[in-house]
Order: C-alpha cells, then sequence, then structure tokens
C-alpha cells in the first residue's frame, strides 16, 4: 500500500526511530515500524482480517466514521484513513477495504484520546 502522513511534522515523528522512541517509547516505536512494514507489503488493506490479533486493525465509529485503528503497544494506537478520492465503497454501503491500496495516517495516539 501507498502511505502517506497527515502533515510534515507527523511524517517526521514517524520516520525517525529517534523521535518515535523519544515520543512514545522504545516498545511503540518497535511496533510501529512493524505495522508499518506489514502496510507497505501489502496490496490492499483488506488482507488485515479486521479486529483480529496481533494489529487488531478495526473501523472506528461516531465522529471518527470512516477512520481506520491499529493497536501498536499498550494504549498506543495508529489512526489513519483510505487516501482514495472517492473513497471505494461497497454497493450496500460501507468502505470497500479490499478496494484501499492507499492510506493516510493522521495520528499515533492514546487509546480513547
Amino acid at each position: 500500500m501507498r502511505i502517506r502522513y497527515k502533515n510534515d511534522r507527523l511524517q517526521q515523528r514517524c520516520e525517525s526511530r529517534t523521535d518515535m522512541i523519544r515520543t512514545y517509547g522504545e516498545r511503540c516505536a518497535k511496533a510501529f515500524m512493524m505495522r508499518m512494514s506489514e502496510l507497505s507489503a501489502a496490496e490492499h488493506l483488506g488482507l488485515f482480517a479486521l479486529n483480529t490479533p496481533p494489529q487488531y486493525c478495526h473501523a472506528l465509529r461516531g465522529n471518527r466514521a470512516g477512520q481506520y485503528a491499529m493497536r501498536l503497544h499498550d494504549k498506543y494506537r495508529l489512526v489513519f484513513v483510505p487516501d482514495h478520492d472517492p473513497v471505494p465503497l461497497h454497493a450496500h454501503g460501507g468502505i470497500d477495504t479490499t478496494q484501499v491500496t492507499a492510506i493516510r495516517i493522521i495520528e499515533v495516539s492514546e487509546h480513547y484520546d
């Protein structure tokens, strides 16, 4: 998948191992690098069995509808959106994750921030 970032500051933080460790700790930084490798290697988002270990990739709800989260470590999660215009949808509604080939990372946050 193609991966972009919400802004340059987030990209710098996420692409610098030193910044990741300083901000989120070594274990979270290690998990983040693993998730990035998995996402980069995947052809589409549908390859991640949604809501199963170890990634716990799942669609968010409420005011975060259209966003997805992946577990990193302990309380941290990676939050992203499909980076398509328009976002691919199923005929019955909902995002067609098998057609999501690009994402935009919008934040690394503490769960329930």
